[in-house]
C-alpha cells in the first residue's frame, strides 16, 4: 500500500472514530450508532472527502521537489484550510452534545437544530477541498497514476462550479434546518 492512501485511510479512520468516540462519550454507544444509521449519507462522504484529502495532499509532498513545493504552498494551504474547515464544519455539531453539560444549552438548541446543514457544508468544503488539491497538482505537474485521464479537467472551472454548487445547497440546508435529512431520503 502506498503512503498517501495510507495517510488518507488512517484520516478517514480518525474521523470516524472521533465522530463514534464523541457522540459516544457525550451520550451513549447506542445513541452514536443511532446516528450513523440516519446520517449515514452523509457522514461516510464526509470521511472520504477528509481521506482523499490528506492523502491528495502527502502524494503532493512526495512528489513536488522542494523548489517546486514552495511554489505550490498557497495552492496546499488553501487546500489546507478548506479541509480544516470541513472537519470543523463536520464535528461541530457534535460538540452540541456536550453544551447542556456545560450550561449552554442555547447554543445545543443551534447546533442541534442545523445538524444537517453543518453536515452539508462539511461535505460541500470537502469537495471544493479535493478540487484545489487535484488543481494542485495539476498546476505542479505531480504525477497522477492511475487518475491520469484526470489530467485533462478543468480544476479551476470545476472548483467554482463546486463552490456556486455548494453556496446554494448549503443555503437550502440552513433555511430547511431540520428538514434536510427527510427530503434526502425521501427524493
Amino acid at each position: 500500500m502506498n503512503k498517501p492512501f495510507l495517510y488518507g485511510l488512517t484520516a478517514s479512520t480518525v474521523m470516524f472514530v472521533f465522530y463514534f468516540g464523541v457522540l459516544s462519550l457525550a451520550n451513549s454507544p447506542r445513541h452514536a450508532l443511532e446516528q450513523l444509521q440516519w446520517y449515514w449519507y452523509m457522514i461516510f462522504p464526509l470521511m472520504i472527502l477528509i481521506g482523499a484529502q490528506v492523502g491528495l495532499y502527502k502524494h503532493i509532498t512526495d512528489s513536488i521537489s522542494a523548489e517546486n513545493f514552495s511554489a505550490a504552498k498557497g495552492s496546499v494551504a488553501a487546500s489546507g484550510g478548506i479541509s480544516s474547515g470541513a472537519m470543523v464544519a463536520c464535528c461541530v455539531h457534535h460538540i452540541a452534545d456536550i453544551f447542556p453539560l456545560l450550561g449552554l444549552t442555547v447554543a445545543a438548541a443551534f447546533f442541534s437544530q442545523y445538524q444537517s446543514a453543518f453536515m452539508v457544508l462539511g461535505i460541500a468544503s470537502g469537495v471544493v477541498g479535493v478540487l484545489y488539491m487535484l488543481e494542485a497538482m495539476k498546476k505542479n505537474n505531480a504525477a497522477f497514476g492511475p487518475a491520469r485521464p484526470l489530467i485533462g479537467l478543468d480544476f479551476i472551472m470545476l472548483r467554482k462550479t463546486a463552490m456556486i454548487i455548494g453556496v446554494i445547497v448549503v443555503g437550502f440546508a440552513f433555511l430547511s434546518s431540520q428538514s434536510l435529512p427527510v427530503l434526502l431520503v425521501a427524493g
